[in-house]
């Protein structure tokens, strides 16, 4: 059994997921890059002029690797050429693939209406290539604004005038991969909506793996996330169980600590808590400086008693008479051997369902401020 979990975790942590995100520079691209993961890793508004080389990047997080691509429709960029061209500026030695087979999915990003040339690289990508690609109209909030401050009209109403125009120009059975997304504020538009066909559409073990380390933008990703979080959780419990029968005295025990402290860490990662993260939330949603400071101490103290060796300890602590059960019994023959290794394995799951509750709280906590936008 510990083989087959060890397998399965090797099989998660190995799978990975290749978007290509394309678009002309200025239509968000960056801004979308980081907007999925959660997290600052392109820089918004910097462009290379140094050659063709210099407009492909690669993001890569946890296996998710975003590779931005340049748009189509210059004398450089031909939709005839488009992945030749790509090919041929592959060294071989990058961590992802410029193969349009190498991809799981694409995103094409449009600033306004649909070009010419954007419908042929669509058609390319899903006709030719059988590849999914996702049409995404881009900084929804300045539109929506700009109409509301004009003609007066509503989100919905800016929202189904930009949809009915970018219908014009597919197939009634393309409309559903259109997605209209504001990446300064996700919950205005489609960005929940993108995310989940993404996972709906990409195998079970890459769509894991999307889930459980993309952004924290809704409510019900948040929700989403537990039951990948509690799988990542039995496979530790099992794990600290195995080492319950090492023969040295206490070293199960620091064992145990070792998992638990890179448990915690992972559901930082998978809830959108981590430092990096936080960081990000607050640059998006700055008020005053001592908000953003005030927030992340709090994010941080909240989490404490997960996050340390020492809260680890303290919140073991409180097991303790479980713990020394454990460390009795495991010397009994047998039945002492097998019954403290279900202690250990019940022990840590409890302590890690404990910990899912207190992240998944501080995640839903952290969207309900950011979206009140409660000044501290």
């Amino acid at each position: 059994m510990l083989d087959s979990i060890r397998e399965e975790a090797k099989e998660f942590d190995q799978a990975s997921v290749q978007c290509g995100i394309i678009g002309v520079t200025g239509t968000g691209k960056s801004s979308l890059i980081n907007a999925l993961a959660g997290k600052e890793i392109a820089e918004v508004g910097v462009k290379e002029t140094t050659g063709i080389q210099s407009e492909i990047s690669s993001y890569n997080f946890r296996n998710i690797i975003l590779v931005d691509l340049p748009g189509v429709g210059t004398s450089t960029w031909t939709t005839e050429n488009y992945f030749s061209d790509l090919i041929k500026l592959s060294s071989g030695k990058e961590n992802y693939s410029l193969q349009p087979e190498g991809f799981d999915f694409f995103i094409l990003v449009l600033a306004n209406r649909v070009l010419a040339d954007d419908l042929k690289l669509y058609q390319l990508i899903t006709q030719t290539y059988k590849k999914r690609c996702y049409l995404v109209r881009s900084k929804f909030d300045i539109d929506a604004e700009n109409n509301y401050r004009t003609k007066r009209k509503s989100d919905e109403e800016t929202h189904k005038e930009i949809l009915v125009d970018l219908w014009k120009s597919f197939k009634t059975e393309d409309r559903s991969r259109i997605f209209i997304i504001s990446t300064a504020e996700p919950s205005r538009g489609d960005f929940e909506a993108l995310e989940n066909a993404i996972l709906e559409n990409l195998p079970k073990i890459k769509a894991d793996k999307f889930l459980a380390y993309s952004s924290v933008h809704s409510r019900n990703l948040v929700k989403k996330k537990r039951k990948i979080a509690e799988k990542h959780a039995n496979r530790i419990a099992i794990i600290s169980a195995c080492n319950t029968l090492n023969p040295i005295p206490g070293l199960d025990f620091a064992a145990d600590v070792g998992l638990l402290l890179k448990l915690s860490q992972d559901l930082l990662d998978i809830y959108g808590l981590s430092l990096d993260q936080l960081d990000y939330e607050v640059q998006m949603h700055l008020k005053s400086e001592a908000w953003g400071i005030a927030f992340k101490r709090r994010m941080a103290m909240s989490l404490k008693s997960y996050t340390t060796i020492e809260g680890i300890l303290i919140t073991l602590r409180a097991l303790a008479p479980r713990v020394e059960v454990k460390n009795l019994v495991k010397w009994l023959p047998v039945v002492g051997q097998s019954l403290a290794v279900l202690i250990s394995y019940k022990l840590t799951f409890s302590y890690a369902l404990g910990a899912i509750n207190k992240f998944e709280g501080q995640a839903l906590t952290m969207l309900n401020e950011l979206e009140a936008g409660i000044q501290i």
